[in-house]
């Protein structure tokens, strides 16, 4: 009996190794993808404020989102919808539209 517990232990010690092995976006990941797409908005469209951007993980190497964006002239908000993907070697590439 003890083996078999030992046995399970060590196949899901093994199964978390494997699944942590594979490119997935971590926490840091997802928080950097947000600052990059608020940075990078706020670098090339001088005539709006960043007011949010969200990202959820809709799978381990995708996330989706939106960005919400103030017109400053105006004050007239619009929402982009963002998206990002992993790749094998863990860089990913994000996109709003």
């Amino acid at each position: 009996m003890k083996f078999f517990i030992t046995l399970a232990i060590f196949a899901l010690g093994v199964g978390y190794w494997v699944y942590d092995a594979r490119p997935h976006f971590r926490d840091e990941d997802v928080a950097n993808t947000k600052a990059n797409i608020k940075t990078e908005f706020e670098k090339t469209n001088k005539d709006f404020a960043v007011d949010e951007v969200t990202l959820i993980r809709e799978t381990d190497r995708k996330l989706t989102g939106y960005v919400k964006l103030t017109f400053k002239p105006s004050g007239e908000q619009v929402m982009k919808e963002c998206s990002a993907i992993l790749g094998d070697e863990a860089t990913y590439v994000w996109h709003c539209q």
